[in-house]
């Protein structure tokens, strides 16, 4: 009898649900539902709507684990073989590639959508972050897409050099292009993402072929693009890129043909984060960061294991500890210019930067401007791995954004 009886109280401990844990079936996840739309549209969160999300998150990972129906799928009356615990990446890294290249149909289209709505991102970062970067040019993104960019002729528009110091002593350079005359010109400096330096070539065909910033161009913008130097593998958190940037910013600054309080930073993910970085030490007119890694402005990513960064990507929170918090905080907190968002919603960054990074910069005061562009991957922002229609709307929220905040007028050319 007292085996059975501490049998039966191992049977309870075991099946019961740990300390703060919630039962799948006491979650309404209709209710919840409303929620993960606020977080995706930026908007910012209670702390009790945070536990909420929280709980209906873990509660369903726990379901589908132990091999159970979809709990947020059976409270919608989506079936669960809509919602397979394994999405097929075979077919939706297929459609993706269809849809760049304008050959899929309506159904393709719907069974695509489909599937990239029902994808757990915490589950599957590395995946997500595979798929996030089909048709993108570099960074093993596979394919490359590309939509046609404006054609402007160098003996119209010539590529241009700009040098600059770093605090540190270390000479920098980029390039630039701008319209015919002498200005002064609203201006874009553009930083790339990636950890690694970008050679002269290389920039150049940014600045020749790239559908976004020809379009930039086109519209009347001068745009630079700069560079930075290698992150040391060992230490992300090495402050030289940082450095880097700040004395681009200076050096296009400085240029003639700048309108210097018409100066707006545009970064792509690594380049996001030196964009905050820049507006946090200088004063740009606006920042503009395409789904900015914000693991770096945090000082979460310290090294350049690729395991390292999927593991925090997909479970941010595992990672994020009050220091974390306090020094986008104190960074933030001398932010003064406007700043713009663009974000899809394939790509693991997405937890980070509408769950912790987003909301902490409300906190600190600044309020940005967020623009999502459903089914998109990383680099759309940049007119990587995307479709004609998608590079017009990018560059319409550019264009609108820019107008409402610079004081220098873009003239389109002719």
């Amino acid at each position: 009898m007292k085996l059975l009886r501490l049998w039966a109280i191992s049977v309870f401990t075991l099946c019961r649900p740990a300390a703060g844990e919630v039962n799948s079936e006491k979650i309404d996840f209709n209710a919840v539902r409303p929620l993960f739309e606020k977080l995706r549209s930026g908007e910012q969160l209670t702390a009790a709507e945070r536990n909420l999300v929280e709980q209906a998150r873990a509660a369903r990972r726990r379901a589908l684990d132990a091999g159970e129906k979809d709990p947020a799928a059976a409270n919608s009356g989506v079936s669960r073989a809509v919602q397979p615990v394994t999405p097929d990446w075979v077919m939706m890294e297929r459609l993706r590639l269809k849809e760049l290249r304008g050959d899929i149909t309506a159904e393709e289209i719907a069974q695509l959508y489909a599937a990239l709505a029902a994808i757990d991102v915490h589950k599957f970062p590395a995946e997500a972050t595979k798929l996030a970067l089909v048709g993108l040019a570099g960074d093993g993104g596979g394919s490359q897409v590309s939509v046609k960019p404006v054609d402007i002729p160098e003996s119209i528009s010539p590529v241009g050099v700009f040098k600059g110091v770093a605090a540190d002593g270390k000479l920098i350079e980029g390039n630039y292009r701008k319209p015919p005359g002498s200005g002064p010109f609203p201006t874009i400096l553009v930083i790339p993402g990636g950890l690694d330096h970008q050679d002269e070539p290389r920039r150049k065909i940014q600045l020749t072929r790239n559908p976004v910033f020809t379009r930039l161009l086109k519209a009347g913008y001068a745009v630079a693009y700069s560079t930075f130097r290698t992150y040391p593998k060992e230490n992300l958190q090495d402050p030289g890129p940082i450095l880097d940037a700040i004395a681009a910013f200076t050096a296009v600054r400085r240029l003639p043909f700048v309108a210097a309080d018409s100066l707006a930073v545009f970064g792509g993910s690594g380049g996001g984060s030196l964009a905050f970085e820049i507006a946090s030490r200088e004063n740009p007119t606006v920042i503009i960061a395409g789904e900015p890694a914000s693991i770096l402005f945090a000082g979460m990513l310290t090294t350049g294991d690729y395991q390292v960064r999927i593991r925090m990507m997909g479970s941010p929170r595992d990672f994020y500890g009050p220091r974390n918090h306090d020094l986008i905080l104190r960074k933030s907190k001398t932010i003064r210019a406007p700043v713009l968002i663009l974000h899809g919603d394939i790509h693991p960054l997405k937890l980070m930067n509408h769950e912790l990074f987003i909301p902490a910069l409300r906190e600190a005061g600044v309020n940005p401007l967020m623009k999502i562009f459903p089914h998109q991957g990383h680099g759309f922002y940049f007119g990587s791995g995307v479709n004609e229609a998608v590079v017009e709307k990018v560059v319409e929220e550019l264009r609108s954004f820019l107008s409402k905040h610079l004081a220098a007028v873009a003239h389109p050319l002719d």
